[in-house]
């Protein structure tokens, strides 16, 4: 396909929505988040309160209504769970949070959006055949362990927000509100990580303030920042930000203001987690060599000015940890994930190796091959590895060998090819996209797949997967990949493909 006709196929799926019910959607989604914190006083009142207005959303006018509706809730979400982490995770009523209650009304308005006619792209085959392996593993759990087999699902019960977001894509047929609500989301975000890596090198030991729950309402971990300053990162590399009403001057400044707070972010929690600085280094190289343009210029000037600045005035940030920020501590982190002459960081380290050693014992080499564990034992305890009082600890420190853990090898065969293929899906239809003069298209994908390639790195180092800060954020990349990677049957309304079908 031309690349003109290609551009026209892009500009006729990113056309403008309508705006009327834009006032009414926000305040549905404001009452959602507000009746699943105040769950908490009155569980009675706020389950009618929230079933009526469900109800209400379902008997809005046919077509792409519900539709928008789902992704207000599912952005709603994220962007709570971006800002304030695990302490977002728990507003509502044990063992149903805010999570698991937007995830109830999605499905509900996901099946009244009907389907679409779509083609889908093979890695989504394969991810259907993982979840119908763990969910057979999951069943015998929950006779068994009752709700700690429907906790541990959750790693691949979250797989419902990928199916939401897919199919709400799908019938808006627009990709810009997603773009709008990111860019949107830019500069309160890294502001929010910087004053909040400020307030902890202030007073190391701050505490905030506990929630209905008896929980902080804000435990942000270093590892997820990480993730999402890949995002930020990609995002602005990528020139998704950039408005054509805006002003050459006012881009070039807030491209500054932009970078000097993530360098800023970067600073403070890339000293803080390997994990999540691995991520975020390797996806950000992939994009680096991708991309073969002087795009990171502001990054890499004010890295190198506040990096100088560190090692002249020889400056420490104490966060009440045992690392510190510095630009030593940084890369202190990558050299621990190969083997550290620390013996704090080695130690922690060989912790894992040994655990993870053991996991493939069992299963590759072990009476667990089939099957795994399952669903509802804490692998903690099975294995000998509990290190917390409460036994909160439940899994080995990496999302993808507790897969393999619990569904046994051919879960974790399964799980192995739906990442590779989702993966080369992504930058293979991106390549595809650049080469037929669809550079928008291009640019999105790869944006979805830096930000899903530093989830997944991170994922294996940190219990990132298993809980709703990092899975629900995980499973939405996937879902908007899917989108985007899926074909239509046929033409009309609603049904144009997001990227030129021959591209």
């Amino acid at each position: 396909m031309e690349p003109q006709r290609g551009l026209a196929r892009f500009e006729r799926w990113s056309r403008p929505a309508a705006t009327g019910p834009v006032w009414v959607l926000a305040g549905a989604a404001l009452t959602t988040l507000a009746l699943s914190a105040a769950a908490a006083w009155n569980p009675a009142a706020a389950a009618t309160a929230c079933l009526a207005l469900v109800g209400l959303s379902l008997a809005l006018q046919p077509g792409l209504a519900p539709a928008r509706i789902v992704l207000i809730l599912v952005g709603a979400l994220l962007t709570g769970y971006a800002f304030f982490g695990r302490g977002f995770a728990y507003l509502g009523v044990p063992p149903v949070f805010v999570g698991e209650i937007v995830l109830f009304a999605v499905c509900l308005l996901s099946i009244r959006t009907g389907s679409a006619r779509r083609r889908l792209h093979p890695s989504a085959l394969i991810l259907v055949a993982f979840l119908a392996w763990c969910a057979a593993g999951t069943l015998p759990g929950i006779f068994q362990y009752g709700l700690d087999a429907l906790r541990d699902a959750a790693l691949w019960g979250y797989a419902a927000f990928a199916l939401a977001v897919a199919v709400a894509l799908w019938r808006v047929g627009d990709v810009r509100p997603v773009l709008r609500w990111y860019c949107a989301l830019l500069t309160p975000l890294l502001v929010w990580f910087f004053l909040l890596g400020l307030a902890r090198a202030s007073q190391p030991n701050l505490q905030f303030p506990e929630g209905p729950a008896g929980v902080p309402l804000v435990i942000v971990k270093s590892g997820d920042v990480a993730v999402h300053l890949a995002g930020v990162a990609a995002f602005l590399a990528l020139g998704l930000h950039r408005s054509r009403l805006a002003s050459p001057a006012h881009t070039l400044r807030r491209e500054w203001q932009l970078w000097l707070l993530w360098v800023g972010c970067f600073l403070f929690y890339g000293s803080q987690n390997r994990g999540g600085l691995l991520g975020l280094t390797v996806s950000l190289l992939f994009l680096a060599v991708v991309l073969r343009r002087g795009r990171w210029a502001k990054a890499v000037v004010l890295g190198l000015l506040l990096v100088t600045a560190f090692a002249a005035m020889n400056l420490e940030i104490d966060f009440g940890y045992e690392r510190k920020a510095t630009p030593r501590q940084i890369v202190e982190n990558l050299q621990s994930v190969v083997g550290s002459d620390n013996p704090r960081l080695e130690g922690t380290r060989r912790w894992r190796l040994e655990w993870w050693r053991k996991i493939v014992g069992y299963t590759v080499h072990g009476p667990f091959f089939w099957s795994g564990k399952g669903f509802g034992p804490n692998l903690a305890d099975e294995d000998g590895f509990q290190v917390t009082r409460d036994r909160s600890l439940r899994s080995p420190h990496n999302g993808h060998l507790t897969i393999l853990a619990r569904t046994g090898v051919p879960g974790f065969v399964l799980w192995t090819a739906f990442l590779l293929a989702h993966g080369w899906g992504l930058v293979r239809l991106a390549r595809r996209a650049r080469l037929a003069g669809d550079a928008r298209t291009s640019h999105v994908l790869l944006w979805l797949f830096t930000y899903w390639l530093a989830a997944t790195i991170n994922g294996a180092s940190d219990v990132y997967l298993e809980g709703p800060q990092g899975g629900i954020w995980f499973w939405c990349l996937v879902g908007a990949g899917q989108s985007l990677m899926a074909l239509p049957r046929c033409s009309g309304p609603g049904t144009a493909p997001l990227v030129p079908s021959s591209a």
